[in-house]
């Protein structure tokens, strides 16, 4: 068993520096909880022009339509969409699936086109392994605080967004930030290829 921490006090670098300034304002647009018995209604495959759809799989699996593969989804999932990307979902009896969604517009990530959170090559489906929970409570907060009308629930949400979408590009494995610039590698891979090849300055 791992041992337990012992911190009791967690100081935040003073250098910490928001990706989200100048022209790369998020705007949180709606928040959607889909149940698994209304996940089985039929679609048509869609995609959005101008905003980025995120959803987390909380139940159930299924065969998903992006552009032309199909993609088998389960618990535990991520998926984004960029802006254009075409999708649907496979609907049926025996596969009903349980998720939270959110649409995210006014995204002008670093080196990336207008309303894309990562490289357009980079996929579409991430496991989201020891995140899981964390995500999921942002993504429930998110929607209870909103379909309540609570107080400032729109002021409230934007602030879990923002959360929400450092925790997307950490478990994309594709945030390094180095000093006051922000880079998206394309994948895990490439980092830990390049981790390998760090140069040594004498």
């Amino acid at each position: 068993m791992p041992k337990a921490s012992l911190n009791v006090q967690c100081f935040v670098e003073k250098k910490v520096k928001s990706i989200f300034e100048g022209e790369n304002q998020p705007k949180l647009l709606y928040v959607s909880e889909i149940r698994p018995d209304a996940s089985a209604h039929p679609r048509v495959m869609h995609a959005h022009e101008d905003f980025v759809e995120l959803i987390l799989i909380c139940s159930g699996s299924s065969e998903y339509l992006i552009h032309d593969k199909k993609v088998i989804i389960k618990p535990g999932d991520l998926l984004v969409y960029n802006a254009g990307v075409v999708h649907d979902e496979v609907s049926g009896p025996n596969m009903e699936v349980g998720s939270y969604c959110i649409a995210v517009g006014g995204l002008h990530m670093p080196g990336l086109r207008g309303n894309a959170l990562i490289p357009d090559d980079a996929g579409y489906v991430f496991p989201t392994g020891k995140y899981f929970a964390d995500l999921r409570c942002l993504f429930e907060m998110m929607f209870r605080t909103l379909s309540a009308g609570e107080p400032n629930a729109e002021l409230f949400c934007s602030s879990l967004m923002h959360a929400l979408l450092v925790s997307v590009l950490t478990v994309a494995t594709m945030l390094v930030v180095l000093g006051a610039t922000t880079l998206l590698a394309a994948n895990s891979e490439f980092m830990a290829k390049n981790m390998e090849n760090e140069l040594e300055i004498v």
